[in-house]
Protein backbone atom coordinates (compact mmCIF):
# COMPACT_ATOMS: atom_id res chain seq x y z
CA UNK A 1 0.00 0.00 0.00
CA UNK A 2 1.59 3.56 -1.13
CA UNK A 3 1.28 6.37 1.67
CA UNK A 4 0.33 9.43 1.72
CA UNK A 5 3.21 12.44 1.87
CA UNK A 6 3.47 13.80 5.70
CA UNK A 7 2.90 16.79 4.54
CA UNK A 8 -0.84 15.76 4.58
CA UNK A 9 -1.28 15.40 8.30
CA UNK A 10 -2.35 18.96 8.86
CA UNK A 11 -5.34 18.46 6.54
CA UNK A 12 -5.99 14.80 7.51
CA UNK A 13 -5.90 15.84 11.34
CA UNK A 14 -8.69 13.19 12.48
CA UNK A 15 -6.88 10.48 10.51
CA UNK A 16 -3.79 8.36 11.05
CA UNK A 17 -1.88 9.00 8.18
CA UNK A 18 0.24 5.53 8.29
CA UNK A 19 -3.36 4.07 8.16
CA UNK A 20 -4.55 5.80 5.22
CA UNK A 21 -4.63 4.10 2.02
CA UNK A 22 -5.04 6.87 -0.97
CA UNK A 23 -6.62 4.54 -3.22
CA UNK A 24 -9.15 3.27 -0.96
CA UNK A 25 -9.65 7.50 0.67
CA UNK A 26 -9.55 9.09 -2.70
CA UNK A 27 -12.67 11.03 -1.81
CA UNK A 28 -11.78 12.14 1.74
CA UNK A 29 -8.57 13.31 0.16
CA UNK A 30 -9.28 15.31 -2.58
CA UNK A 31 -12.12 16.81 -0.68
CA UNK A 32 -9.83 17.48 1.77
CA UNK A 33 -7.41 19.07 -0.23
CA UNK A 34 -9.98 20.79 -1.92
CA UNK A 35 -11.13 22.96 1.38
CA UNK A 36 -7.91 22.58 3.51
CA UNK A 37 -4.63 21.86 1.32
CA UNK A 38 -2.09 24.10 -0.08
CA UNK A 39 -0.59 24.27 -3.49
CA UNK A 40 1.46 21.50 -2.42
CA UNK A 41 -1.54 19.53 -1.54
CA UNK A 42 -3.18 20.50 -4.78
CA UNK A 43 -0.14 19.36 -6.95
CA UNK A 44 0.48 15.71 -5.53
CA UNK A 45 -3.63 14.72 -5.89
CA UNK A 46 -2.86 15.73 -9.46
CA UNK A 47 0.11 13.79 -10.06
CA UNK A 48 -1.40 10.74 -8.46
CA UNK A 49 -4.68 10.35 -9.66
CA UNK A 50 -4.92 12.44 -12.57
CA UNK A 51 -6.86 15.76 -13.57
CA UNK A 52 -9.96 14.04 -14.88
CA UNK A 53 -9.84 11.95 -12.03
CA UNK A 54 -9.52 14.78 -9.55
CA UNK A 55 -12.54 16.66 -11.83
CA UNK A 56 -15.06 13.52 -11.60
CA UNK A 57 -14.40 13.66 -8.00
CA UNK A 58 -14.93 17.46 -7.64
CA UNK A 59 -18.66 16.97 -9.88
CA UNK A 60 -19.83 14.41 -7.72
CA UNK A 61 -19.70 16.46 -4.52
CA UNK A 62 -22.79 17.82 -3.64
CA UNK A 63 -22.60 21.67 -3.69
CA UNK A 64 -22.84 22.76 0.03
CA UNK A 65 -19.78 20.44 0.48
CA UNK A 66 -17.30 23.34 -0.77
CA UNK A 67 -17.34 26.70 -0.05
CA UNK A 68 -18.32 28.63 -3.16
CA UNK A 69 -15.29 30.73 -3.71
CA UNK A 70 -13.43 27.53 -3.31
CA UNK A 71 -15.25 26.03 -6.05
CA UNK A 72 -14.94 28.68 -8.28
CA UNK A 73 -10.88 28.37 -8.24
CA UNK A 74 -11.34 24.23 -9.14
CA UNK A 75 -13.55 25.51 -11.88
CA UNK A 76 -11.09 28.06 -13.04
CA UNK A 77 -8.51 26.42 -12.61
CA UNK A 78 -9.52 23.31 -14.18
CA UNK A 79 -11.63 25.43 -16.91
CA UNK A 80 -14.86 23.85 -15.84
CA UNK A 81 -18.41 25.55 -16.62
CA UNK A 82 -20.03 25.59 -12.47
CA UNK A 83 -24.12 25.52 -12.54
CA UNK A 84 -25.17 28.71 -10.64
CA UNK A 85 -25.83 27.82 -6.91
CA UNK A 86 -29.06 28.99 -5.17
CA UNK A 87 -28.39 31.23 -2.34
CA UNK A 88 -29.21 29.43 1.16
CA UNK A 89 -29.81 33.23 2.14
CA UNK A 90 -33.49 34.25 3.12
CA UNK A 91 -35.51 37.52 1.94
CA UNK A 92 -36.08 39.65 4.53
CA UNK A 93 -39.00 41.39 4.17
CA UNK A 94 -38.98 45.05 3.94
CA UNK A 95 -42.86 46.20 4.57
CA UNK A 96 -43.05 47.63 8.08
CA UNK A 97 -39.48 48.65 8.25
CA UNK A 98 -40.03 51.86 6.73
Amino acid sequence: MQTLPDFFKPILWSYRLADCDPQKMKRVIIRQTFAYGTLAHWRWICDYYGKPEVVKIFKSFNSDSLHKKTSNLIAALFDLKMNPRRSKARRIPTKGFN
